[in-house]
């Protein structure tokens, strides 16, 4: 099992076309895109832990998408996901925050930047 982490993928949002320029013609090419990357590098037993900004769309079409991606996966919430999004039910977790240790390492999820957080000056990663 790997462990992985990311974040913005922006599935279904046409803004990121044009505000990140992404260099892709269109929504379905870029989502297939990433979906495609996705699964190159995450197996199905992986764990990753997405921080923020998944998608937009229905439930259902959340939910779908959810279902083409491998690995157990994780929601710490982001500014731009939906309520649709937070309500599909193949999330392993959903949270704002996490802390976690890995080896030993303390490691500190969330979406937004922090000018301070637990452990900074002790090394913990933000």
């Amino acid at each position: 099992m790997t462990l992985w982490f990311t974040s913005d993928t922006h599935f279904a949002d046409v803004r990121v076309l044009r505000i990140d320029r992404r260099p892709f013609a269109n929504m379905p090419e870029h989502d297939a895109a990433l979906i495609a990357h996705w699964n190159e590098l995450v197996a199905a037993d992986d764990e990753i832990w997405h921080l923020g900004d998944f998608a937009r769309g229905t439930t259902e079409e959340v939910e779908a998408l959810l279902g083409q991606l491998n690995g157990t996966k994780h929601l710490i919430i982001g500014n731009n996901d939906p309520e649709t999004t937070l309500v599909a039910k193949s999330w392993a977790s959903i949270q704002h925050y996490r802390e976690m240790r890995i080896d030993g390492q303390l490691y500190i999820l969330c979406h937004y930047p922090f000018r301070s957080w637990n452990g900074q000056h002790k090394r913990a990663i933000n």
